[in-house]
């Protein structure tokens, strides 16, 4: 059917799935789909304590190991009022690749770790060595410390790191513990790298970065006796530790206040060391760079590098008129902006996805960087190197997952090795919680439509779908489609669902 460019929209109901058109969707996952392969539909619920729900003040953390398995780490409270210095009861899982439960992971050792701190601190981190041994950060308010603590394979503290599977960070920097946190990450040769903030001075702060051989004790080839100090301008959280393939160590986090009093030219921060601790020169000239948000709070929610050395940051803005918008920035590496992504090397997610508050984000083999948010339930969102929308992964819209809800709050995404989606988020807030892995077809996806390679693509559900102002080619695949093209000379194919496919100004082909 051709479609002649008029003035009003063609509608076409499509009732069959035509295999010379596009592939039936019954027959081919496309991405964006939930993979039913993990756990069964999908959607893998973590059981609280005792299998009842997580109190409301309850975190958690998840991280995927080097075969695909995945570790989550949550908190517990007995009860504490008021919720200052609670008793934190910190529990490792493990589950499979495909997200059955490791239930001899642990087995009869009740939390591995329990503490005492504010019960929505959350002050804990968690990451997975090479060996598939998980590493727990954490603290203790009323001990004033910082702990570091490993596991082995059998959910057991790891005996053989430092004093029964824990070491204490003992510093020579006064380390901020009741509200610095921390952030973990495990080297490829499987030292531990620890990042934290030291107390709050009137004018600025240190950055405090250790690095831990696998025994627990400080590495004395890093830095000075395993630990180096740079002293930032503002006030900095590390938000995580991210190591490159070189051995480049980066920190990124939110430059917040010098001496409590908000900046003019609040922004964010990011410190680069060598592997063997000192300030990497070719980052900013110094190792320490700062990126102004000028009039605006920026809060770093989500960190990945890129495969040519640089860094994407994904963090939020608040200013007196805008509560949130989620931004996405390109650092080259060098630090300076990559001006061939989005504007000036930097994105609102709003202009590309669709309303998203981002949390968390992680890079697939072609580049692509994928990402968790919250729009009133868990969103992901996947976008291409440069930063336009990707439209073969949910038509270019960020996908609203079955999951959540109220006050739902996501808080990491994964990849595993097959190109699988892992999103991690919560439900629930007040009299209960709830946690989930959700695992999602990843991919290039490689539908069809009147023999040419589709370049908006739909999932498997009922879709909204909306064309550009070029020429399109669209596949809806399954579910009750509404697919409108706009200018240009689209393609378009309907699925197997009672599509409604409206074409566009243009010389539009559609099948049905």
């Amino acid at each position: 059917m051709v479609a002649r460019s008029v003035a009003r929209l063609a509608v076409v109901t499509a009732l069959i799935c035509v295999p010379a058109s596009v592939l039936c969707a019954p027959a081919i996952a496309a991405p964006a789909d939930l993979d039913r392969s993990f756990g069964g539909d999908g959607i893998v619920e973590v059981p609280g304590p005792g299998g009842a729900s997580f109190p409301s003040e309850a975190g958690a953390r998840m991280a995927i190991g080097p075969k695909d398995e995945i570790f989550v780490l949550s908190s517990n409270y007995p009860p504490c009022n008021p919720p200052f210095n609670c008793t934190v009861e910190l529990t490792v899982a493990r589950y499979g690749p495909d997200g059955e439960q490791d239930t001899s992971f642990g087995a009869g050792a009740g939390p591995q770790l329990v503490v005492h701190q504010n019960a929505f601190e959350h002050n804990f981190g968690l990451a997975v060595g090479p060996d598939g041994k998980p590493v727990v950060t954490t603290v203790d308010e009323p001990e004033d410390a910082l702990y570091v603590a490993r596991l082995g394979l059998d959910g057991r503290l790891d005996g053989s790191f430092g004093v029964g599977g824990k070491t204490e960070h003992l510093s020579t920097h006064t380390i901020e513990v009741a509200r610095g946190g921390s952030a973990v990450a495990v080297q490829p040769d499987g030292k531990i790298l620890v990042a934290a903030e030291t107390n709050r001075e009137p004018d600025s702060s240190e950055l405090i970065l250790a690095r831990y051989l696998p025994n627990g004790e400080f590495d004395p080839g890093f830095g000075s006796g395993g630990e180096v100090a740079m002293t930032m301008g503002t006030q900095m959280r590390p938000a995580n530790v991210l190591v490159d393939p070189g051995g480049n160590i980066s920190v990124p986090g939110p430059g917040c206040c010098v001496g409590g009093t908000p900046l003019f030219g609040e922004g964010l921060s990011v410190a680069r060391f060598l592997t063997n601790g000192a300030p990497a020169a070719s980052w900013a000239g110094s190792g320490r760079l700062f990126l102004p948000t000028p009039g605006a709070q920026s809060s770093v929610e989500g960190v990945a590098l890129a495969p040519d050395g640089g860094m994407f940051v994904v963090f939020e803005e608040s200013t007196s008129t805008v509560s949130t918008v989620g931004n996405i920035v390109k650092l080259l590496p060098d630090g300076a902006p990559d001006a061939n992504f989005g504007n000036g090397g930097r994105i609102a997610l709003f202009s590309r996805v669709g309303s998203v508050s981002p949390y968390g984000i992680a890079i697939d083999r072609q580049g692509r960087i994928v990402g968790v948010g919250w729009d009133g339930r868990i969103s992901v969102f996947r976008l291409r190197a440069d930063g336009s929308a990707d439209r073969t992964f949910n038509g270019g819209q960020r996908l609203v997952l079955p999951y959540g809800g109220g006050t739902s709050m996501p808080y990491m995404v994964g990849l595993q090795s097959s190109g699988r989606i892992i999103a991690f988020g919560d439900s629930g807030c007040c009299g209960g919680k709830g946690f989930a892995l959700i695992g999602m077809h990843g991919g290039t996806d490689h539908t069809r439509c009147l023999k040419h390679k589709a370049t908006i693509v739909g999932t498997n559900g009922p879709d909204e779908i909306t064309g550009t102002p070029r020429r399109d080619v669209i596949a809806s695949l399954g579910g009750k489609d509404t697919v409108r093209g706009l200018s240009g000379a689209d393609l378009i194919c309907g699925g197997k669902g009672r599509d409604k496919i409206f074409g566009g100004a243009g010389r539009d082909q559609v099948r049905q």
